[in-house]
């Protein structure tokens, strides 16, 4: 049996390979947060209030951004409160139905 560390290092080149696809040229970065509200404005309407859509939007663009994924580096990034974000992301009440409706109206277009 071989151990991890061997394994790994066997598919390093494929590793590498992949991330090296997923880099966006430096020339289409500037529009890919514009592209990414975009494709999330549909979803962030579902939602029934102004915070709750601008809870939405916060964490979807923390999770896009740079840097550590994080609901407190979130926060920081938005001059919010962590607890806010974490509310709304595990304890919040909400209907996921109609999200999941749309992608499937996205998928089928």
């Amino acid at each position: 049996m071989l151990n991890g560390s061997v394994m790994e290092r066997r598919f390093d080149p494929v590793l590498e390979a992949a991330l090296a696809s997923c880099e966006v040229p430096e020339s289409l970065s500037g529009l890919l947060p514009e592209r990414f509200r975009s494709l999330a404005e549909p979803f962030g309407d579902l939602l029934a209030s102004d915070s709750k859509r601008y809870d939405f939007h916060a964490i979807l663009e923390g999770l896009a951004a740079k840097g550590r994924k994080n609901l407190e580096s979130i926060a920081y990034a938005h001059d919010s409160d962590r607890q806010m974000y974490q509310v709304f992301v595990g304890q919040r009440d909400w209907d996921h139905q109609p999200m999941l409706d749309l992608i499937a109206q996205q998928v089928g277009k």
